[in-house]
């Protein structure tokens, strides 16, 4: 979890492993030569890849040991080597140089180059950023950017006590865990190995924008009581890797081939800096296009175009930027043409672990279990919430049919004056469309 004060403007912060290090024979002697003992030889830095095999190569353990070889083949040895998922194609591995006379670098990019090989990238690290600040409460309260999209107005009426979203509709929460009474949990699962348990607070807040219950406590989503996929893939400290994104989408798809009747809708609060094109964008575009899964995006808080983040730059997906109270584009919203709505993202009041690390943690109150945070991580599951309402009503829709429905319902509800368009502070080519809940 990002501080305001630490993190000004950065909302999706990439951490690279380390370049090769490696001690060369050559300077060891130099040293001998100055009169000095050699030093240790220092031990080969390893670096962490997704590997992905074509599929014409046979996965399962035959692609492992398929794997083990290419690498021992292209001059480096794997300290671990793990599959993601069931395809039974896809790794994440460990690799160093076998030894001195080899770069891991030019012997990973080799290996890149390999026939077998579709995809080796960099297990960058994804991290979820927000702004906070404490919010106590003691009984359900309707948040400003609730009452702004119209969800008041929808089909469920959120914050009348009583709506539901029922059970035809399922959001898959990819982010750091959610732990809370108010919100529907039907699956938990972890992918970076341990427990599913929400030790940051950052994916139970998001949760509670798409669907925390209708009742008398806490706060209320934008479709209460949705179904919520528990997917964790971000650690205590809001960071992920690659791997464990990949490994995440590839259940999600899983779970919608053994489900094909029933929508869904992802929600991916997080990013990192990416201008191009990389595995996990092309797993989120092929959710979209080939299993017909909403999946909306973040387009991230650094203030910039975000056609240079992943997955915001995906076309397919359903890209969102935050507003404030007053109906201007935060300063620290990403922008440009690849943003596809806007959603209220600043001083946002959802909810919040009651227990365990994260519960007093960023400021949070435990005691209140909500909790105020800024950010696209705060507008995007507003968007989610509004994508599972409009599937509620039309369960048949594709990705494409409900990102231009939420487009049109937007456009109309501002032509209508209920919702009034966004300045975008001289942002031009940016949608000035803010989403709106109360068409569904």
């Amino acid at each position: 979890m990002c501080d305001f004060a630490a993190w000004p403007l950065a909302c999706f912060v990439p951490v690279t492993p380390p370049d090769d290090t490696e001690t060369t024979a050559r300077a060891a002697s130099d040293e001998a030569k100055k009169g000095f003992p050699p030093a240790a030889p220092r031990r080969r830095r390893s670096g962490s890849y997704v590997v992905r095999l074509r599929p014409a190569t046979a996965g399962g353990a035959h692609g492992h040991r398929r794997l083990h070889s290419l690498v021992r083949a292209h001059g480096m040895r794997a300290e671990s080597l793990q599959m993601l998922g069931d395809s039974g194609h896809t790794f994440v591995a460990r690799l160093r140089a076998a030894d001195r006379a080899h770069s891991r670098g030019s012997a990973a990019a080799r290996l890149a180059a390999h026939p077998e090989i579709e995809r080796l990238e960099r297990n960058v690290t994804y991290r979820a950023c927000v702004f906070s600040a404490p919010s106590p409460a003691s009984s359900q309260r309707v948040d400003w950017g609730i009452q702004r999209v119209g969800a008041s107005l929808s089909s469920t009426k959120s914050g009348d006590g009583q709506g539901t979203a029922g059970g035809n509709v399922h959001v898959f929460v990819l982010d750091t865990g959610v732990t809370h009474p108010d919100v529907a949990v039907v699956e938990d699962r972890f992918f970076l190995g341990g427990s599913a348990s929400d030790e940051n607070g950052h994916g139970t807040f998001c949760a509670g924008v798409i669907g925390a219950l209708d009742n008398s406590s806490y706060t209320v989503g934008v479709c209460p009581g949705v179904p919520v996929h528990n997917f964790r893939v971000l650690d205590e400290n809001g960071a992920g890797t690659l791997a464990s994104l990949v490994a995440a989408m590839q259940a999600v798809l899983a779970w919608r081939a053994a489900n094909p009747g029933t929508p869904c809708v992802v929600s991916m609060s997080l990013g990192v800096p990416a201008p191009a094109w990389n595995m996990l964008d092309g797993l989120v575009q092929s959710a979209i296009n080939d299993s017909g899964i909403v999946v909306c995006v973040a387009a991230g808080n650094d203030g910039v175009d975000c056609a240079g983040n992943s997955p915001a730059h995906v076309p397919e997906a359903i890209t969102v930027g935050a507003y404030d109270s007053s109906d201007r584009l935060a300063p620290w919203s990403n922008w440009g043409p690849d943003v596809d709505l806007l959603a209220p993202g600043a001083n946002i009041l959802a909810l919040w672990p009651t227990s365990g690390p994260a519960a007093s943690a960023d400021g949070g109150d435990p005691a209140a279990g909500v909790h105020t945070l800024s950010g696209t991580s705060m507008a995007t599951p507003c968007v989610a919430g509004v994508a599972a309402l409009y599937l509620s009503r039309f369960p048949r829709a594709t990705p494409a049919q409900v990102k231009s429905a939420l487009i049109d319902a937007a456009a109309r509800a501002r032509d209508s004056g209920q919702n009034p368009p966004i300045d975008l502070q001289g942002r031009a080519g940016t949608t000035a469309l803010g989403v709106w809940a109360g068409a569904f």
